[in-house]
């Protein structure tokens, strides 16, 4: 069991809906070598491991539970698919010389974040199959806290996901912080939320100061191929896979995690070099040479403080348990969270 005093690298942090594992490679980077993504197919841009499982279905999510009970994880790091909760799909498009083009009907409101009324079969299927995981989000921050794990969710801040009845249940054991993902990287200002319980992560929060002769940005629409500029950001900069990364394993330093021989090094001086490059990319100076915080501070909002993280990282048995969803079987809708039956029991 990992403890104060254990090594960074046998301590392990699962990375859920993986997609291009980038978080889960710059993990490696920093000593966290036994870290893994999980994911319904491993991408073909998977920079790092990635297993297999599909999370909607009860033989994913027992799969997925039985690695999360493993005693050396400390960590997990959730990004649930956007989608059907984009708001993206109320804007109107236009191509590249002015003609329109209908896009994909919005699927979720304000007033129906769950999922609008009357979808069509292959609509309701995409927001039920979305929802299944919005609710095993929310039952894995419920099990981060209760066991001390570190927990991150990512979302595009205006995401729908967040106006869930899945994510409101547990909206209050979170603090969050807002930035551009231009600011480490991206090539667009997209305003995205972290939703955590460590308040290292509390300072991941650069807005972007505006377009300049150094700092462009690409445009929202359509691309190149005429796809959708929003796909084109599902993957992480870099330089936001690895500041993530890099929190995480402060957060481990301070709850008594020992570093490997090369992690102090990583976090210092080559993280601010990386960091600096990265900050120059998009036209942004350092001002100055000494070592400063991650970012500004600003647009950050906490509420109330989740349980403190890494008390000892001593798991006791009942945490090994797992919940099932099912269907209900009256309308075989998983879209509401009165349509979902808990049931636990204990991992063989």
């Amino acid at each position: 069991m990992a403890g104060k005093g254990a090594s960074l690298e046998n301590c392990l942090i699962v990375e859920i809906f993986a997609g291009s594992s980038r978080v889960t490679a710059s993990l490696k980077q920093l000593g966290l070598r036994s870290s893994f993504g999980v994911d319904k197919v491993r991408s073909k841009n998977a920079m790092s491991t990635v297993v297999i499982a599909d999370l909607t279905t009860p033989e994913g999510e027992e799969l997925l539970m039985s690695w999360l009970n493993m005693p050396n994880v400390v960590g997990i790091f959730l990004a649930p698919p956007c989608g059907s909760a984009s708001r993206a799909r109320q804007i109107p498009l236009k191509r590249k010389f002015g003609s329109k083009r209908n896009g994909p009907r919005p699927l979720r409101t304000d007033q129906f974040p769950n999922g609008i009324p009357n979808l069509n079969p292959s609509e309701l299927s995409r927001v039920s199959l979305a929802n299944q995981l919005y609710h095993l989000t929310a039952k894995l921050v419920k099990w981060a806290v209760e066991f001390g794990i570190i927990f991150v969710v990512e979302n595009p801040q205006f995401s729908l996901f967040w106006a869930t009845t899945f994510w409101t249940e547990v909206a209050h054991l979170a603090m969050y912080s807002i930035f551009h993902s231009c600011q480490y990287g991206g090539l667009r200002k997209k305003k995205t939320m972290l939703a955590f319980n460590a308040d290292e992560f509390l300072p991941v929060s650069a807005m972007c100061p505006g377009q300049s002769s150094r700092h462009k940005h690409a445009r929202w629409g359509l691309n190149a191929t005429n796809g959708f500029a929003t796909a084109d950001e599902t993957a992480y900069p870099m330089g936001l896979a690895r500041l993530i990364a890099v929190v995480f394993t402060r957060v481990l330093l301070r709850c008594g995690i020992a570093p490997l021989a090369d992690t102090l090094e990583q976090l210092q001086p080559c993280s601010l070099q990386a960091f600096q490059k990265i900050r120059a990319s998009v036209g942004q100076q350092a001002r100055s040479s000494r070592i400063p915080p991650l970012v500004r501070t600003n647009n950050v909002s906490k509420f109330k403080d989740p349980s403190p993280v890494c008390q000892s990282f001593q798991f006791c048995k009942e945490r090994k348990m797992m919940f099932c969803w099912y269907k209900n079987p009256s309308n075989g809708c998983t879209k509401g969270p009165d349509s979902l039956l808990l049931n636990t029991f204990p991992l063989r």
